[in-house]
């Protein structure tokens, strides 16, 4: 591993979140993002280990909540791809497939290998984990790929630092936080509301699509058609 052992632990429970006025009120948005978005989040298909939190911050962080736009990359989803399918398709692209994300450490550790290590091999904590706490000042900031700049300063709230203010405001702990991992879901959550684009999102980069499993009553109902079609 790139970083300590407990290093997301360690650095979680040291954590204090900035309190100046700029930042409670980009703490704000991004609490009332999560929440009006929670139940779509929740719905998404995924594999079995991954908390639908997970998706959530990861989502904000690559496409400010917008499901026109890939949790990939931010970019818009191409043409007639679900923001649910796609979702799946980059989580296993991922790896996290048979991936079980079960505690703090698990939790930063993925988060931060799906933004890539770069801070990591740096030595330096990663804004995308730790920016709007004290973990995430005087760090720099990845402008573009593969372009530090020790003086850039991100105004993104982090993906532990979203974990730990989401759990403090709703008076969570942890292993009872509403993050315990599910089956995957078969169904998909159906769109109901335009969501606004947000500015700044890059343009579609198109990739295959894996989709997600038949659900086995649908399957079992479309084999039995198909017997009777076969022998009548």
């Amino acid at each position: 591993m790139i970083r300590p052992k407990n290093y997301y632990l360690d650095l979680y429970d040291s954590m204090v979140i900035l309190n100046d006025q700029t930042w409670k009120d980009r703490i704000s948005w991004y609490m009332n993002k999560l929440k009006k978005n929670r139940e779509r989040y929740e719905n998404c298909p995924r594999p079995k280990g991954v908390p639908w939190f997970f998706i959530a911050t990861i989502h904000m962080m690559e496409a400010s909540g917008s499901f026109k736009n890939t949790i990939a990359d931010g970019s818009s989803l191409p043409e007639r791809v679900t923001w649910e399918d796609d979702t799946f398709n980059q989580l296993v692209k991922e790896g996290l497939r048979n991936t079980v994300i079960k505690n703090i450490n698990d939790f930063g550790y993925e988060a931060e290998k799906w933004n890539g290590f770069g801070y990591a091999l740096k030595g330096i904590n990663s804004p995308y984990i730790f920016s709007g706490s004290n973990h995430g000042v005087g760090v720099g900031k990845y402008v573009s790929d593969g372009k530090y700049d020790a003086t850039a300063i991100s105004s993104q709230l982090g993906i532990l630092v979203m974990v730990k203010k989401w759990i403090e405001i709703n008076n969570y702990q942890w292993e009872k936080s509403g993050f315990e991992t599910f089956e995957v879901v078969k169904e998909p959550f159906q769109e109901t509301k335009k969501e606004e684009e947000p500015e700044g999102i890059k343009k579609p980069e198109t990739s295959e699509v894996i989709e997600p499993e038949e659900n086995s009553i649908k399957k079992l109902i479309r084999n039995f058609f198909n017997y009777f079609r076969f022998w009548g």
